[in-house]
């Protein structure tokens, strides 16, 4: 069964050398945002970009698994 109260947001990011100083210890960090979204919100997106079956559909091909 899917978890159906998922996070909804997330903070990830990676660290990179800051190319503006000299200094070799010094790092930024890369924030990346990352929303996590539920079965039934990915499944709306889907059908707004031309999916060939309904929101209901893959809903319920998603319950299947």
């Amino acid at each position: 069964m899917a978890i159906t109260d998922p996070k909804k947001r997330s903070i990830t990011g990676k660290l990179v050398s800051n190319m503006l100083t000299e200094r070799e210890d010094d790092f930024t960090y890369k924030v990346t945002y990352v929303a996590n979204r539920t079965v039934k919100d990915l499944c709306a997106l889907a059908v707004q970009r031309g999916s060939k079956f309904t929101a209901s559909e893959l809903e319920s091909a998603s319950d299947e698994i």
